[in-house]
């Protein structure tokens, strides 16, 4: 069993730990007993803490900074290896690729999003065509006249 104090303890110790690039924290939820730090480089996001939880099976997890700092760098490691399995040279190349895929998507779905407007306007012209070009009822044409 672990208190508030004993994450407040880890929280300091890993602001005190230089990571390049840098990783981000989570704030203390769950009464201060749970925390969460999120990679950026690879992704993940590492359960620093999480109190245990009878009603659903999780037991107790308190890493210390050195078991963070592990966890990051074995994320790390795993994120190069899968990356360079794809076949890029480096993590930067992956990204770079990633945001062009990205960008890519966003533009086919504004595309798709253009065409479907312009396909309702073209089928709601037609469709006041047709209605404009139906004969006029004999009882509408004298209330015209």
């Amino acid at each position: 069993m672990y208190f508030k104090e004993d994450v407040a303890r880890l929280v300091s110790e890993l602001g005190n730990v230089k990571m390049e690039p840098p990783v981000e924290l989570g704030k203390a939820d769950d009464f201060g007993l749970s925390l969460d730090l999120f990679d950026p480089v690879s992704g993940q996001i590492i359960a620093l803490a999480r109190p245990a939880r009878i009603d659903l099976g999780q037991p107790q997890i308190l890493l210390t900074a050195t078991q963070a700092r592990t966890a990051v760098a074995a994320a790390r490691t795993g994120h190069l290896h899968r990356v360079r399995g794809m076949g890029f040279a480096s993590i930067e190349e992956f990204n770079e690729a990633h945001k062009r895929d990205v960008a890519a998507a966003d533009l086919k779905a504004k595309q798709a999003e253009e065409s479907a407007k312009m396909n309702q306007a073209h089928a709601d012209a037609a469709n006041k065509a047709a209605a404009d070009a139906q004969p006029k009822k004999p009882a509408q044409a004298e209330a015209v006249a």
